[in-house]
C-alpha cells in the first residue's frame, strides 16, 4: 500500500481509538479511566462516530470530499471497517 499511494495520490491514514496512545479522553489516562462514566464513550459506537467525523473533517480540509474512502484493516480495525461501511455506507467504499 505505501508503494502504490503516491500512484494513486492517495492519503493513507493510521487513525488510533480514543483511550490509546496519545488519544485519552479528559486530559489524561488517569481521568480517563477514572470511574464508569469516564470510560463510557469507550465503544465501538464511539469508534466509528470518531472515524466518520475525522474522515468528514479530511475531506472538507482538504477539498475532497468527491474522493473515494477505502477502509481495510485487520483484527479489530478489520472489524470496524466492515462495521463502517454497514453503518455509514455514504462514508466510506
Amino acid at each position: 500500500m505505501f508503494d502504490i499511494a503516491p500512484r494513486y495520490k492517495a492519503l493513507l491514514m493510521f487513525p488510533e481509538d480514543t483511550y490509546y496512545g496519545e488519544s485519552m479522553p479528559f486530559g489524561s489516562q488517569e481521568a480517563a479511566y477514572k470511574d464508569t462514566e469516564s470510560v463510557a464513550y469507550l465503544n465501538t459506537k464511539q469508534a466509528l462516530g470518531d472515524f466518520v467525523t475525522l474522515i468528514t473533517d479530511l475531506e472538507r480540509n482538504l477539498s475532497a470530499e468527491a474522493c473515494p474512502v477505502v477502509l481495510f484493516g485487520g483484527l479489530y480495525g478489520g472489524m470496524l471497517a466492515a462495521w463502517m461501511r454497514l453503518k455509514y455506507p455514504n462514508i466510506a467504499i
